[in-house]
């Protein structure tokens, strides 16, 4: 997990605290309750969280939403109360939101029927789709020669879809803040509280033992 201060424009608060953490379901980790141990993490101490997705919403990465979701109630200390839950999907040829609408639909879905929708905020508006952010272009006259060099650069409309869902995410969390009116004033607050939470998810290990909702049932 790593950190940083962004300082803000706005006037209500001076620094906007940044947490970025590994990529979840990597191949390369190979551990899946490593990757539930940081979702609950993420979820427990901000009031936005930002799920980037290469490609689509897989149906690992929706049970481990799940299952955190539910853990926030059972950590027994004090917590972010229901942060706002944004999924970007980014990488899309067509990043027109109504090709996700199905996937997108199972997860609002499943949230409400376990009750979950008390615990964190997802909407179909916490839902976005980025195009590629780059495009190749070759050095030849000739585009069926695949022999020629090429050359990659920033696609105009990625940058344009990103600028505005930017300005999405910091009225999100305008509306949050104003909505419960939480906010750390001083780090060193914020990283006892933060402390807090680390010791009790290394306390109780049981929390994201469980792949998913229905095996915690059993």
């Amino acid at each position: 997990v790593y950190g940083s201060f962004v300082r803000s424009n706005n006037q209500n608060f001076d620094y906007i605290m940044l947490i970025d953490t590994e990529g979840l379901l990597s191949t390369e980790k190979g551990n899946e309750e490593y990757g539930r141990r940081l979702v609950l993490f993420c979820l427990a101490v901000s009031h936005l969280v930002i799920i980037n997705i290469s490609g689509q919403i897989s149906e690992e990465l929706k049970k481990m939403l799940e299952l955190c979701a539910n853990s926030l109630s059972h950590l027994g200390v004090d917590i972010v109360p229901k942060p706002v839950v944004h999924f970007v999907l980014n990488q899309q040829s067509n990043p027109n939101s109504n090709n996700h609408l199905e996937p997108m639909q199972k997860i609002l879905t499943d949230i409400k029927k376990d009750k979950l929708s008390q615990k964190i905020d997802i909407r179909p508006e916490t839902f976005h789709t980025l195009p590629s952010a780059f495009q190749k272009e070759r050095f030849s006259f000739d585009h069926n020669d695949n022999e020629k060099p090429n050359i990659s650069h920033t696609d105009p409309e990625f940058l344009e879809e990103t600028q505005k869902l930017c300005n999405l995410v910091i009225l999100s969390a305008k509306s949050y803040l104003g909505r419960v009116d939480e906010q750390f004033s001083d780090s060193s607050g914020w990283l006892r509280f933060v402390k807090t939470i680390f010791d009790t998810l290394l306390k109780f290990p049981d929390l994201t033992y469980f792949t998913d909702m229905n095996e915690k049932r059993q």
